[in-house]
């Protein structure tokens, strides 16, 4: 963005030089219209700033920088500086030079929307989530809660600088405390999974499933309900 700022700083330079040369009702009047269109850009440079700033984040997280193409920041500003150092620009040397920061700022979103989702899915498919049932409830249910906000910043189609931050210290929570339980025995993690796959009856469970579930004091986390008769 150090390519991007100075259009504003050099703007108003222009208008500070119009009024010094000449006091004028001219140039008073120039210097207001290059101040107003100066001012137009800066909300264009703004969300262009918090999208390369949320796209250097991922990359920090993801240990390269290689995922987005941050280089079409700067698209546009260098001949949009040659009309400020030529002194007066035009109306159309403004409006190119806002079309292209808005242009850079939608092609860097949808780059940082596809590699988000990709870098986050992979984050937490690494996650051993199979640990969770032996957590003790209350430690679980905290634990769950969080892999609901994970789940909900990993869907985020433009995530902020705040969003990918907190989805990496939730991670790193989660990970943390599941990386000192054991893997669930197969036996348990098959019983598990019966339960999770259908929507299972009790006669679809067999004694020693239940058996396990109990000598594991996870039978807890199983609920029944009859049906309607």
């Amino acid at each position: 963005m150090s390519q991007t700022v100075p259009v504003i700083e050099l703007a108003d330079a222009l208008r500070r030089e119009a009024v010094r040369l000449d006091q004028g009702t001219d140039a008073e009047r120039e210097a207001e219209r290059i101040a107003k269109k100066a001012e137009l850009l800066k909300p264009a440079l703004g969300d262009l700033e918090k999208a390369v700033e949320a796209a250097r984040q991922l990359h920090q997280l993801a240990g390269t920088q290689e995922l987005i193409d941050l280089s079409v920041a700067a698209d546009g500003v260098a001949a949009f500086r040659g009309h400020v150092r030529r002194g007066r620009p035009a109306d159309q040397a403004f409006t190119a030079a806002r079309n292209k920061i808005v242009g850079a700022k939608s092609t860097i979103t949808t780059a940082l929307e596809f590699a988000w989702m990709e870098f986050a899915q992979s984050r937490l498919a690494e996650l051993p989530l199979r640990r969770l049932a032996l957590l003790p409830a209350a430690r679980r249910n905290d634990q769950r809660r969080r892999l609901d906000e994970l789940r909900t910043w990993a869907r985020r189609k433009q995530p902020t600088i705040s969003d990918i931050q907190l989805f990496d210290q939730a991670c790193t929570i989660i990970s943390e405390a599941l990386a000192q339980l054991p893997d669930p025995e197969p036996e348990l993690d098959a019983v598990f999974q019966k339960i999770e796959a259908t929507r299972v009856t009790l006669a679809d469970l067999t004694d020693a499933d239940i058996a396990l579930l109990r000598r594991a004091r996870l039978d807890d986390q199983i609920e029944l309900h009859r049906k309607d008769i």
